[in-house]
């Protein structure tokens, strides 16, 4: 499973842009995961690290 920021991968521990998700039955644990490592901030740097890169390339087009 991949993570975006817009149309970009999202960078999750230096260039790893995806989590293994495993069979198809796991996926659901796996998001909610991702959601609460969301809700306690722990992608706080990993999206602030996305949003200024977005925004110098929006500034460059």
């Amino acid at each position: 499973m991949e993570l975006r920021y817009g149309n970009q991968p999202l960078k999750l521990n230096g260039d790893n842009t995806a989590v293994l998700v495993g069979k198809l039955e796991q996926l659901a644990g796996v998001i909610e995961t991702l959601m609460e490592a969301v809700a306690a901030g722990e992608l706080d740097k990993a999206l602030a690290a996305a949003k200024k890169e977005r925004m110098a390339t929006l500034r460059k087009g």
